[in-house]
């Protein structure tokens, strides 16, 4: 085990740049959604300009990266944010919506009509609102004998920090196809808890090479710390897209 280097000063309440996810990646459209610390003063509220609640969501191992996706491709998101709604702190269903702020368990009426949900969700009989986006519960967890996240200048050194702990169980799957009427910029949302997502990005088409494989290594532009993105499947769970079992969204 290599001992990360001790982190550099940081001045003042500067946001980390976090790499997003590009449109050509990963080339099989499975991305992993994950809970993980909030940065401190240089993570969620400094890139999102809003108030935190603690935890956050990674995708790939990443915190809140913007998603780009492509109209007309399928995407295959690995849900493990939680699977027990009698254990609030890890129960984070994972959904896609136009609204910035999530939460859609708590809005009233009048608050739903305002906004629309494209996957995570579903309804029943009686109109009752249903989170499909649950699995078990994966954290990325800081490692208590290094500094807190305020004294790191970088994700990228903050990232190697942390360590992957899931519980037993299995991972949920949502799969969405963004079409011609999804609106350009969407969030993916906490379905229970307001301000733990981020923005994906609808494009048109991706002009940018394919990937040749579902792995990546960022650069940091803000410093030489190589970022890494994770996915559990290299613990526990391998995902073929084909024989996915869970929510299928084409709508929006």
């Amino acid at each position: 085990f290599k001992t990360p280097p001790p982190p550099a000063p940081v001045h003042g309440k500067q946001a980390w740049k976090i790499p997003p996810i590009e449109c050509n990646e990963p080339d099989d459209g499975i991305l992993y959604a994950q809970m993980g610390p909030v940065g401190g003063m240089h993570g969620y509220s400094a890139i999102t300009k809003h108030v935190g609640w603690g935890i956050a969501y990674y995708i790939n191992g990443l915190l809140i990266p913007e998603i780009n996706v492509v109209r007309g491709k399928t995407y295959t998101f690995v849900t493990e944010g939680g699977n027990d709604a009698d254990i609030p702190a890890k129960f984070h269903p994972f959904y896609i919506t136009d609204d910035p702020v999530g939460g859609y368990e708590h809005k009233n009426p009048e608050e739903r009509q305002k906004v629309k949900v494209f996957a995570g969700v579903d309804f029943d009989a009686k109109g009752n609102a249903i989170p499909t986006g649950t699995g078990r519960f994966c954290s990325w967890t800081p490692d208590p004998e290094q500094p807190p996240a305020d004294e790191f200048v970088s994700f990228g050194a903050y990232q190697r920090t942390l360590t992957l702990i899931c519980d037993h169980g299995e991972p949920g799957f949502i799969q969405w196809t963004p079409d011609k009427d999804t609106p350009d910029t969407v969030y993916y949302q906490c379905f229970s808890h307001r301000y733990l997502g981020w923005k994906i990005n609808v494009l048109d088409e991706c002009d940018l090479p394919s990937k040749p494989s579902t792995s990546r290594a960022s650069q940091d532009q803000t410093s030489d710390d190589e970022l890494e993105t994770h996915s559990s499947d290299q613990i526990s769970v391998q995902v073929n897209p084909s024989t996915v079992q869970g929510q299928t969204s084409k709508q929006g």
